[in-house]
């Protein structure tokens, strides 16, 4: 929800998982008799540490969409989801397929950036010893494909159904407040504020400046001496000046005013009125208002807040649907 928020879409990738860690088996090791590394040997093996059902939490800038003048991502022709891992990582949940043996450390490419080609599938700059993960979706074909440095590690059109019951996208999109039905990414509240919250920003660095300007004013020095802006500390005394060699150079109109103050109470208001009031998030209201003031403010909070629980409810659906069947498809696997 923090996501939703400062992003306006966000995506979650509903899948069951497992990974699996490097087991190592010891034989030949008694510690009472002393340590000899000729005799000690291991048996290494891979071991499932998890599995079960998931909800990952995606950054935007890694979910690239087929068509983005389509608002509902079960409409996408595809999607795919861009990824970096560790190499260890990446063979810990990867590690027992057969093409993984194949998915270089250090990937070399033999074009230049610019020149774009088919071949040039690399869409991040990967390090030594770092995977990119791409996972591809293709709904109306049923088609899935993971590739790993380049590498593709499942048969070409391996069907989507077989990792996702359903037959939909394992990847749910919630939405803030959408901008159109044509358009895929939606309006966040800083997106929606940006300008009211610079102003109201500026207007309190303007506030400060004026504070430190009434503590610290801008001086005329008129005495031929190089003075210390120290003069102006708590009982400091500056021997041979006199009052009249140092004047204000900005007068005595150097406070906040009754119409500045109106102003930032204002520009605050704009604010709350395009996220929340004050009232519905829980600030002390003046002791003039009574109960139906303040349940009428909160009903009219609670009518600009509908769009976005609108949105929540309908990402909650949707996750739920999925989680159904891939919990009914992957439940009665067994354990050993």
């Amino acid at each position: 929800y923090k996501e939703a928020l400062d992003q306006g879409t966000w995506y979650v990738e509903e899948i069951y998982t497992e990974s699996w860690t490097n087991s190592k088996k010891v034989k030949g090791l008694t510690w009472s008799e002393g340590i000899n590394p000729s005799k000690i040997s291991w048996k290494e093996d891979l071991e499932k540490v998890y599995s079960g059902c998931e909800s990952k939490l995606l950054s935007g800038t890694k979910v690239y969409l087929g068509n983005m003048r389509e608002f509902y991502i079960e409409k996408q022709p595809f999607v795919f989801t861009i990824d970096l891992m560790t190499y260890e990582e990446a063979e810990s949940i990867y590690g027992k397929w057969e093409r993984f043996k194949y998915v270089p450390k250090k990937v070399v490419k033999t074009l230049n950036d610019n020149e774009g080609t088919y071949r040039n599938w690399s869409l991040l700059k990967t390090e030594n010893d770092m995977v990119e993960v791409i996972k591809y979706q293709d709904k109306w074909n049923n088609e899935y494909m993971i590739m790993l440095n380049g590498v593709m590690m499942l048969p070409i059109k391996f069907p989507l159904t077989e990792i996702s019951p359903s037959g939909e996208y394992t990847i749910i999109k919630g939405d803030l407040e959408p901008i159109s039905k044509f358009f895929a990414i939606s309006k966040s509240i800083p997106a929606k504020t940006k300008v009211d919250q610079e102003i109201l920003d500026d207007t309190i660095r303007t506030f400060v400046l004026r504070m430190r300007q009434l503590m610290m004013p801008p001086m005329a020095n008129n005495s031929n001496r190089m003075i210390s802006e120290k003069i102006f500390y708590p009982g400091q005394i500056t021997p041979g000046l006199q009052v009249s060699q140092m004047q204000k150079v900005l007068g005595e109109n150097n406070q906040i005013t009754a119409g500045e103050f109106q102003v930032f109470q204002l520009i605050r208001n704009i604010v709350d009125e395009k996220t929340a009031n004050a009232v519905f998030s829980g600030t002390a209201t003046p002791t003039d208002t009574t109960a139906t003031e303040v349940r009428a403010l909160k009903e009219q909070a609670l009518m600009k807040l509908g769009i976005t629980i609108w949105g929540v409810m309908n990402f909650e659906r949707k996750r739920a649907w999925m989680r159904i069947y891939n919990i009914l498809k992957n439940w009665t696997k067994p354990v050993d």
